[in-house]
């Protein structure tokens, strides 16, 4: 006599269960890399903007309230730092003009700091910038 049953087997269940955790824990581990990535190339872009703003800045010569003379703008940050600051190089003092931050945790490697001049037009202080979370 032949048995017909209805269901699956506990081992069957077993294999599914086991596969369907595999599949679970492999797109979890690829979407936070994925993640990491698209925050470390956020953080790029926003030092990029507070490069071309400063360069925008410098090259109309636009002074904040209280600078005398404007040599330039200053983009800046420091090993392990979380923020770039944008600073008006002033004859007189500095001011600080904007801060900005980088997503997700991710931290500069090395020290930047870049001028902008404004006469001149030309940049001190080219150098690669390079992030990490």
């Amino acid at each position: 006599m032949i048995s017909s049953s209805k269901g699956f087997s506990l081992v069957e269940m077993l294999i599914v269960i086991t596969i369907f955790v595999l599949m679970t824990g492999g797109a979890v581990v690829s979407y936070r890399s994925f993640s990491q990535r698209e925050q470390v190339l956020q953080s790029a872009k926003n030092i990029q903007q507070s490069m071309r703003f400063a360069q925008k800045k410098a090259r109309v010569g636009e002074k904040p309230a209280g600078c005398s003379t404007l040599n330039g703008y200053i983009v800046s940050g420091s090993t392990n730092s979380t923020t770039i600051t944008l600073t008006a190089d002033c004859s007189n003092q500095d001011y600080q003009v904007t801060t900005s931050t980088l997503v997700g945790g991710a931290r500069l490697v090395a020290n930047i700091s870049t001028t902008f001049h404004v006469i001149t037009g030309g940049v001190t202080g080219t150098n690669t910038v390079r992030t990490r979370l």
